[in-house]
């Protein structure tokens, strides 16, 4: 009975303690040898297409489309797209009114951003465009991204990911604790991984991608998690996607708990999902075929399945915690040692990505609520870790309280 509680134990600091030794290794790599590139203006020969897809977005769409038009970039070498799929308000309307292609879509079986997408490249990629940007509709988009676009795309690569910002951090504790975790996946993480060397994961709004790529890889991913399906395309087929730390899109983050709810039950949920049926497959995979690649994504789908990571620890805590209790000893006692050791390595992560983003009297006052926000995160994880397979989207927006700020 003592050795089979401690090999539980030990089954559960074991990735525990490899994944947050992972994290920190990229956070002292994030820290000492990533720097922001500096935007280079190249010949700006490169046109480009932004697509928007749509789904009732008539607060939103509006202050979208203007940073569209305030883009550095000259401007009959880009064309807008707002996809508008299934509205039954007046986001066409507000398209047509800014002078952009609305492209109105209305299908009651296929319902989503990735079904949205595949319809549009379709109709779209004939037109001859050489880079394609997907925008998300409550999105603000960096003046001078099309510049850096442009040198990424003339430096040779097929697909670029920039940096998904939070525009509302301060608003209160939910949208402080989803912006800190943003932030920290933005540049504890995808900028150390790409600054190695290692493709980064697509994150479904500021993802560009050359044509060439897309006549190559149609897109035909439709799940909830479409910008993963893809991105696991572009890993098998050899695509390294760097992660663009200079150009960032703004987005409001949820403020309060029905947004919060619906976001992250489709980004977690999904996300989890996703991971369950494709992480170890990958890393076997990438193991037998001797490709780093591939092992890569399917290590990196476990790694940031954060709330996973979190309930595994927390469960190896409880679980050493008991085992000194009723069998106390020498081995008891490590375990909990290395328990203690390892939820110390996450609490200076989480400090690590404070101090970075910055402090203020606010956020001071909204990290006593965190593990509120946490508590809720683990309970959407833990639901979506037994559901039997991602589900298909139906594009269940998150509800907004109100437009841009």
């Amino acid at each position: 009975m003592e050795l089979a509680f401690h090999l539980i134990c030990l089954s559960l600091l074991v990735p525990a303690g490899i994944i947050t030794a992972y994290y920190l290794l990229l956070a002292v790599v994030a820290v000492l040898f990533c720097r922001k590139p500096v935007v280079r203006i190249g010949d700006k020969t490169t046109r480009f297409a932004i697509l928007i897809p749509a789904h009732n977005e008539q607060k939103c769409l509006a202050a979208t489309l203007e940073s569209c038009a305030a883009l550095d970039y000259p401007k009959d070498q880009v064309d807008v797209f707002v996809i508008a799929d299934n509205c039954n308000d007046q986001t066409a309307a507000i398209a047509v009114q800014a002078g952009v292609t609305c492209l109105e879509r209305f299908n009651e079986t296929d319902r989503g951003k990735g079904f949205a997408l595949k319809w549009a490249f379709d109709q779209i990629l004939p037109q001859g465009q050489d880079v394609y940007l997907i925008v998300d509709a409550d999105c603000l988009i960096d003046s001078q991204a099309l510049l850096s676009f442009d040198h990424y795309f003339q430096a040779g690569y097929q697909a670029v990911q920039c940096n998904y910002q939070a525009s509302n951090p301060d608003d209160n504790s939910q949208s402080y604790a989803v912006a800190l975790a943003n932030f920290m996946e933005n540049q504890l993480f995808c900028a150390a991984k790409s600054c190695l060397g290692f493709s980064v994961f697509l994150r479904g709004t500021g993802m560009a991608f050359h044509r060439s790529i897309l006549e190559e890889i149609p897109w035909k991913a439709d799940s909830a998690v479409e910008d993963l399906e893809y991105s696991l395309e572009l890993v098998h087929r050899g695509v390294k996607v760097p992660f663009a730390t200079e150009v960032a899109v703004l987005s409001p983050f949820p403020v309060d708990k029905t947004e919060l709810d619906v976001q992250r039950k489709r980004w977690i949920g999904g996300g989890v999902a996703f991971s369950k049926m494709n992480s170890l497959k990958l890393m076997w995979q990438g193991l037998k075929s001797f490709r780093l690649s591939v092992f890569d994504a399917g290590w990196t789908l476990v790694a940031q399945s954060r709330t996973l990571v979190l309930l595994d620890t927390l469960l190896a805590a409880v679980v050493s915690a008991v085992a000194i209790l009723i069998f106390p000893g020498q081995v008891s006692d490590a375990l909990c040692v290395a328990s203690a050791a390892i939820i110390a390595g996450q609490v200076l992560y989480l400090l690590l990505g404070v101090f970075m983003m910055g402090l203020n009297s606010k956020r001071i006052l909204f990290l006593m609520a965190f593990p509120l926000t946490v508590f809720r995160f683990l309970m959407i994880a833990i639901y979506a870790l037994f559901k039997s397979k991602t589900a298909k989207s139906s594009w269940n927006r998150t509800p907004r309280a109100a437009s841009h700020s």
